[in-house]
């Protein structure tokens, strides 16, 4: 008979009823573009870390530079990345997204060989052409398009970046002055997005076009709705107006 823990030894929270526990209260919340404040609520009430029961499963919440690093930098002998079962059929149980330890540490610097700075320098022309196609082709003698945005969470904490809803990209020029684990846009650690370098040159093609050759204003909020991925609720579309050369 196995010896059953006591509940002292949980983090605080609830599991809430059987097989539904906060599922639904998260949901409407990320419909409604509220999510981070239905975190932060939970947060005030039971910490930083706290127990709860999402889709049928009990679950750890947990929050903050502590829990990043402990996710990012934990090995898979204390924790092991798992995917939800629909994510493991599309993408298959060998996925980089599933594998731990050696496995995942081989893939990933077989992945590196080609996605480090060095390996992009030959594929900047490649990809200014490929931006300089895709706004011909779908911006050009257009005046209205869609774009998207979002933000980790813990780019919002105002103990880490002050007035973190104010838009101020300077705030993470300064990487030093942030304390580890904070900004990680791109992930950390061993889990670091392998692909960052080429994100970063593609960002900095694309902006480059945008900024020399349009100028634009939001036709609507900015709000976004999770479905469960980040939706612009309205689209987000803007009026882009070409920018006339001397």
């Amino acid at each position: 008979m196995k010896k059953r823990r006591s509940s002292k030894r949980l983090p605080p929270g609830s599991l809430g009823l059987p097989f539904i526990g906060q599922s639904l209260g998260l949901l409407r919340a990320m419909r409604a573009n509220t999510a981070e404040k239905w975190l932060e609520q939970r947060i005030k009430r039971y910490g930083p870390i706290s127990k709860l029961s999402l889709f049928g499963k009990p679950t750890v919440f947990v929050y903050g530079q502590a829990a990043n690093k402990l996710v990012f930098a934990s090995d898979s002998s204390m924790i092991s990345n798992k995917q939800v079962k629909s994510i493991r059929m599309i993408l298959g149980d060998r996925n980089i997204l599933e594998l731990s330890g050696q496995d995942h540490k081989r893939i990933r610097d077989a992945l590196m060989m080609f996605l480090k700075p060095e390996s992009l320098k030959v594929y900047v022309g490649k990809i200014d052409e490929e931006v300089r196609k895709h706004l011909q082709m779908h911006w050009q003698g257009k005046q209205e398009i869609t774009i998207f945005w979002v933000a980790s969470m813990t780019h919002n904490d105002d103990t880490i970046f002050p007035e973190p809803w104010k838009f101020d990209p300077s705030r993470f020029e300064k990487q030093a002055s942030i304390p580890p684990y904070c900004f990680v846009a791109f992930g950390g650690g061993a889990r670091i997005c392998p692909g960052y370098e080429f994100a970063r040159i593609e960002t900095l093609v694309t902006i480059h076009y945008l900024v020399t050759r349009y100028t634009w204003k939001l036709c609507s909020d900015n709000f976004f709705r999770r479905d469960p991925m980040p939706v612009p609720s309205k689209g987000l579309p803007i009026k882009i107006v070409p920018r006339k050369f001397m």
